[in-house]
């Protein structure tokens, strides 16, 4: 499904303006301070990934790039399903804690391999 909406993503205009749903820091920001860029931008940063043209490359890219989770997203998740509940102590530390994001990773990782390249 996911390899199937990228492909979609592809399609769309190029200079169409994409907003994050998060990002790292200030840096990101354009002049006026917005936090946006063309999709045709984003793509052409993340071309290891929307370069791929099969499933099963895909799955491969993808599962090369996982890091583990941190155990607590496995409670999160829990709590969500409502398999679980915590007190409110508990919650506000889940909430509170860890928070890494894959796509946030894999940015940074880009970033340092943009720094290489033109070096």
């Amino acid at each position: 499904m996911l390899f199937n909406s990228m492909d979609l993503v592809k399609k769309l205009n190029k200079e169409l303006l994409v907003l994050p749903g998060h990002y790292m820091n200030w840096e990101e920001a354009n002049d006026p301070l917005i936090f946006a860029m063309s999709l045709g931008r984003i793509i052409e940063r993340n071309k290891d990934i929307y370069q791929i043209d099969n499933l099963a490359d895909f799955i491969t890219f993808i599962r090369d790039n996982m890091r583990p989770q941190p155990e607590e997203y496995a409670l999160i998740r829990q709590a969500n399903a409502n398999l679980t509940q915590f007190d409110e102590d508990k919650q506000e530390e889940l909430d509170l804690g860890k928070n890494e994001c894959a796509a946030t990773a894999y940015a940074a990782a880009q970033k340092e391999k943009e720094a290489k390249e033109t070096a």
